[in-house]
């Protein structure tokens, strides 16, 4: 759980489509606030658009923005960089990962496979299994977080010798408002965890 609320700003939070139940429905989770004057700055933009839970296309490339937004929320906590396979079929023929987090020269420690329809969930969780490598740079890390997403579905995940690891795995069903909350506070989770590695 968090210590305290994620504060995001007033007016960006205004924007949001949400009535007086959902909005309620939120902050009563108590993982994010709203604040005239003070907020993260880094990340209230994110959050907000992660909310919204929109897609571009009904493409796996629509779903691009919208899980950018997940995958800024942990750059901005942990400092990680990001890159994109979004240039190359080699995401298709199972050899690179669609997304990454990494420090530097580094390899991943969050992977992510992204499918287009939700029904695809353990074929975005196979993928990662197969694409991902125990490299010997991972000594002094048992496990890194695989991110499976496949539509609506966004399951969290640790990745090792064992391949994507079913029993530690969250998933979340981003057409549920409570649920694209929690999804907020897995990823803070994962930023967090990411900083001390």
């Amino acid at each position: 759980p968090l210590d305290t609320p994620i504060l995001i700003s007033k007016p960006e939070w205004m924007a949001l489509p949400f009535n007086q139940i959902q909005t309620k429905t939120i902050l009563d989770l108590k993982i994010i606030n709203t604040d005239p004057v003070r907020w993260h700055p880094d990340i209230s933009s994110f959050i907000c658009s992660f909310l919204r839970n929109l897609k571009s296309s009904d493409t796996e490339d629509g779903l691009h923005g919208r899980d950018d937004a997940l995958l800024n929320i942990i750059k901005q906590i942990s400092r990680l960089e990001s890159d994109r396979n979004s240039i190359s079929d080699a995401t298709e023929l199972g050899t690179h990962l669609d997304a990454y987090l990494f420090y530097g020269s580094y390899p991943p420690l969050v992977c992510v496979e992204e499918k287009r329809f939700s029904s695809q969930l353990h074929e975005s969780m196979d993928d990662l299994t197969k694409k991902f490598v125990l490299l010997p740079h991972y000594d002094k890390v048992n496990n890194v977080v695989g991110l499976a997403i496949a539509g609506d579905k966004v399951s969290f995940g640790l990745l090792g010798s064992s391949g994507f690891v079913m029993q530690s795995a969250k998933t979340f069903d981003l057409t549920k408002l409570e649920d694209r909350v929690a999804c907020i506070q897995a990823a803070v989770n994962v930023g967090r965890w990411a900083s001390y590695v």
